[in-house]
């Protein structure tokens, strides 16, 4: 029997959005209360589909990109492979745990890179890969060890005892993935793990 890194039956996600509408003579008491007395429309609830029925098998050491547009629900995908977020139909598994059933089995193969996240700008970066080795319950000496090693890894080395905040968007982009080789479980969920760089050098090239 195959044993895949990452399986989805099916797998949806709905979210409840609201929506104002111009015009009309409905003034519900949810809209006079958010929009006040002056609101001539009306506010209507719908589900939106986020992630619609996805079904995928991922291997074992294969490398699986996800591409679309902004709001295709790439994010939302992978905060439920994450198991930060419950579908509301299907399921997936993670290296063969189901993500609802064997919620904690699966986190323990997971290590996930999210960069909206970020680093404490007000720590060093060494203090940063201490607090991920603390949240991930490894023991001290282990610890020392995989942060000389992770942060060679990604050339920080000459600046581990820095304030992140003295960081450049690429460093601090470094950093995340340091963070995430310090967990070092089989399966990695990365999300956009370069778009802070490339966004803080669009904000440093226009101003």
């Amino acid at each position: 029997m195959v044993v895949y890194a990452i399986e989805t039956y099916e797998l949806t996600k709905r979210y409840r959005i609201r929506q104002t509408k111009l015009g009309g003579e409905n003034k519900n008491k949810l809209a006079k209360l958010l929009l006040g007395e002056s609101f001539g429309g009306r506010i209507e609830v719908k589900d939106r589909v986020v992630v619609d029925h996805v079904s995928l098998k991922v291997k074992d050491g294969e490398c699986l990109g996800l591409l679309g547009p902004n709001g295709a629900g790439k994010s939302t995908l992978l905060e439920i492979l994450s198991t930060g977020v419950l579908p509301d139909e299907g399921t997936a598994k993670i290296m063969g745990h189901d993500i609802i059933e064997e919620r904690e089995e699966a986190r323990m193969y997971i290590t996930p890179v999210f960069p909206m996240f970020g680093a404490n700008d007000m720590w060093t970066a060494r203090q940063n890969l201490e607090y991920t080795a603390l949240l991930y319950g490894i023991p001290q000496q282990e610890m020392r060890r995989r942060i000389n090693d992770v942060i060679n890894l990604v050339g920080l080395s000459d600046r581990v005892d820095e304030l992140v905040k003295k960081y450049s968007a690429g460093m601090k982009v470094r950093l995340i993935l340091a963070m995430g080789l310090m967990i070092d479980n089989p399966v990695y969920l990365m999300d956009e793990p370069f778009a802070r760089a490339v966004g803080e050098e669009r904000v440093r090239a226009s101003s």
